[in-house]
Parts: C-alpha cells; sequence; structure tokens
C-alpha cells in the first residue's frame, strides 16, 4: 500500500500528539521546545482523541441480540418502540426505516 502525504501527515501529527502528552509539559512549552504551533498542535489533538461522548463513564457490557430469521412484517404507518434492557428505548421503527434498524441491531451484535 503507498503511504500517501495526507497520511504520513496523520502520522505525524498523531506521534506529535503523543510525545507531547508522554512529556507532561504544557502544551506552550512543549511547542516552543520542538517548534510547533501550539494551536495546531491543539487542533491535532481535539481531532485525534476521542469525542468526549464516547469515553467510558462508567462500565458496560455486550447483550445478546436475536435477530428473527424471517422478516418481521410490520405496518405502513404504525410503528414499533424497541425497549433495551439498559432502559434506552429505540422509537419510530416502521417498514419505511426498519432497514437502518437492522443494520443497527447487526451492528451491535
Amino acid at each position: 500500500m503507498k503511504i500517501t502525504k495526507k497520511i504520513k501527515n496523520q502520522i505525524n501529527w498523531r506521534a506529535r500528539v503523543e510525545a507531547w502528552k508522554a512529556s507532561g509539559l504544557p502544551m506552550s512549552r512543549y511547542c516552543k521546545q520542538h517548534g510547533l504551533v501550539a494551536h495546531q498542535l491543539g487542533y491535532y489533538k481535539r481531532k485525534y482523541e476521542a469525542p468526549k461522548s464516547l469515553k467510558k463513564t462508567s462500565s458496560s457490557s455486550f447483550v445478546r441480540v436475536v435477530v428473527p430469521t424471517k422478516p418481521i412484517l410490520l405496518p405502513e404507518t404504525d410503528s414499533v418502540i424497541i425497549r433495551l434492557s439498559n432502559g434506552h428505548a429505540i422509537e419510530g421503527v416502521s417498514k419505511n426505516n426498519l432497514h437502518i434498524v437492522s443494520s443497527l441491531i447487526e451492528a451491535l451484535s
């Protein structure tokens, strides 16, 4: 596989962000010592770190989902609510969006 300029740039910035984190220095001091622009390093730090909504704040576990082999026939106008064991619900499941919900369930299983 050919490494493009874009991929090399991503690799370099990820390495710089990790090196800064490992240094324990404030971002501004690290950037001065390494000839980097602080706002650029900050940009790549935000770009490559996991969004706060994805950071683990509590324990989680996998739940087995059984997907029926026969298609589910739903009325066109009515919708279904799928309630999960953790209290969350997937609402508005209808014949028109069943393929999306099926993909979601498959991805989660």
